[in-house]
């Protein structure tokens, strides 16, 4: 029988999160009704099994609009040795608009400026409990930063101490977080919201004609767990319901609070993803994935809700070339975020945080991180504040300074964030890293999983040609590995395809494996772009 070529579908938007949940696909449909032979899976398209042969495992891995791509990792901050307990990540501002990233880690309460070379533990050192919140606020220029049940501290670098900050009319010891909206400082406890004075934003003494004043809002259905910022009022999640703040332009009453439709309740605040001025927040709620808006709670992406709490936990062992599962006993350790406006990222783990799911907004689909952290969050980096050192210069030395100026020098200097370099990760070290997203890595380490390959239902398949392209020469760590079923499901053959031309950005294989069904597995690095297929139909199962 002749040859048969097929152009894989690099660019499917549908992904199963588990690889069981990959159906036996067939490239030539035939009379399988249930199939939707689509190469990119619409809202309206919900199939159980798309029967498309795509993209059905991956890890360090991500969409691109021509197929996928490897991620690397870049290392903007070193770790402290002998540190484990960073447990939390926030950026602080001042009034000169300098820019400082501050992890409480405990109440040891590292800062980390462009001054300084590494985190440095400023006082005092905090004692809280590890259950108690951190919060803060940025309202006239200064971060305002509120220990749970303890009170409120801003950041001065000039004597690089945490300074108390005196609320007026409030016992901050009854206090479980700070937020701001609409010109107004906001506390809360358990039930009650407390307002600032419009004009003194550190009092709290009760003034109808200055605004401030407390009030338990309407629609409550359980303890305040946290106050986030939204365009013209803030969220309050609750541990049963969420109620939207509506600023009302009425000084006497700032706020009008309606309960949000659809609501559930939350459990940490580490587990809702916001950003200023784009009017949704992103919560994983007692009932799963929801877009939060001041109107409504919608369910959005019951698949990664079913999958996050499904109770199996899946990898895939590089090294062994198999999948890895483990059945659990409790649900997953779960915490979102929102970066550069464009990537949600839902980081999840046993016991700690290992793996990141990333849903790429702007083209809709998803990939996935491996790495153990502690959070996820938008990079800043830090502003220059102070006296530029010699250790910032990089490595300009006195012989080769030649006909440099001063801007040379400070141009060197990271100052800048770029587009989809502010992707970073926290880990318990304290070290930062920013996820490698350009092309031009060479040392990855992602794994992206296609398949399953076979053309009609009653015939076996052999696979003789894999053409992949936009794999770079310096690409050097790239591998592919074929990983065929007799039944279809069970991958029982694991072979390593045969590299017959590398030519540019070219590659193609040779494999005489048959089998029912093939899986193409990528490691290392790559870019890939395009991949076409060429097989024969052999014996009839």
């Amino acid at each position: 029988m002749s040859q048969i070529a097929y152009q894989a579908n690099l660019a499917s938007g549908f992904y199963p999160f588990l690889s069981r949940y990959q159906g036996q696909t067939v490239i030539s449909v035939g009379k399988d009704q249930a199939f939707r032979q689509t190469a990119i899976i619409g809202e309206s398209d919900k199939d159980d099994n798309k029967g498309v042969p795509q993209l059905y495992y991956c890890h360090n891995a991500i969409p691109t609009v021509q197929g996928i791509q490897s991620i690397g990792y870049t290392q903007k901050l070193a770790g402290l040795v002998g540190v484990t307990n960073f447990n939390g990540i926030f950026l602080l501002k001042d009034p000169e608009e300098n820019k400082f990233l501050f992890s409480p880690s405990g109440g040891f309460n590292y800062i980390y400026n462009a001054n300084n070379t590494a985190w440095q533990s400023v006082s005092p050192i905090i004692s809280y409990p590890t259950n108690a919140d951190i919060t803060i606020a940025y309202l006239n220029g200064q971060t305002y930063i509120y220990f749970a049940r303890i009170g409120c501290y801003k950041y001065n670098r000039i004597t690089n101490l945490l300074e108390p900050v005196t609320l007026i009319g409030i016992n901050p010891t009854l206090i479980n977080g700070i937020c701001e909206s609409s010109g107004f400082l906001l506390l809360y406890d358990d039930f009650t919201i407390y307002r600032s004075q419009v004009i003194n934003q550190l009092d709290f003494t009760p003034d109808p004609a200055l605004g401030s004043g407390s009030s338990i809002p309407e629609g409550l259905q359980g303890k305040i767990v946290c106050c986030l910022k939204i365009n013209d009022g803030f969220i309050i999640y609750t541990t049963a319901n969420i109620v939207s703040a509506s600023f009302s332009q009425n000084i006497r009453f700032p706020f009008t609070y309606n309960e949000v439709d659809g609501s559930a309740g939350l459990v940490h605040q580490s587990q809702v993803a916001w950003i200023n001025n784009t009017g949704v927040h992103y919560a994983w709620t007692k009932v799963g994935l929801q877009l939060i808006n001041k109107n409504k709670a919608t369910m959005i992406h019951p698949d990664v809700t079913d999958f996050l709490t499904s109770k199996i936990f899946e990898d895939f062992d590089e090294t062994t070339n198999t999948f890895t599962t483990t059945k659990l006993t409790s649900l997953l350790n779960i915490s979102i975020a929102i970066v550069g406006k464009r990537f949600l990222v839902i980081s999840y783990g046993i016991t700690e945080l290992t793996h990141a799911l990333v849903f790429d907004l702007s083209i809709k689909r998803w990939g996935k991180y491996k790495i153990t952290h502690v959070a996820a969050f938008e990079y800043f980096i830090p502003n220059l504040s102070g006296e530029i050192t010699w250790e910032m210069l990089g490595e300009l030395t006195w012989e080769n300074l030649g006909e440099s100026t001063w801007e040379d020098f400070t141009s060197q200097i990271e100052t800048v964030e770029q587009p989809k370099d502010t992707l970073a990760f926290l880990l318990k070290d304290g070290t930062i890293t920013t996820v490698q997203m350009d092309q031009i890595g060479t040392n990855h380490s992602g794994v992206a999983v296609f398949g399953k390959y076979q053309y009609i239902r009653e015939r076996l398949l052999q696979l003789d040609d894999i053409e992949v392209e936009n794999i770079d020469q310096d690409m050097a760590n790239f591998t592919l590995v074929l990983l065929s079923s007799t039944n279809g499901k069970v991958i029982d053959q694991i072979t390593t395809p045969f590299l017959s031309e590398n030519a540019d950005t070219y590659r193609k294989y040779n494999s005489t494996v048959n089998a029912k069904n093939h899986t193409l597995a990528f490691k290392g690095t790559f870019c890939l772009s395009s991949m076409q297929l060429k097989f024969n139909q052999v014996g009839r199962m």
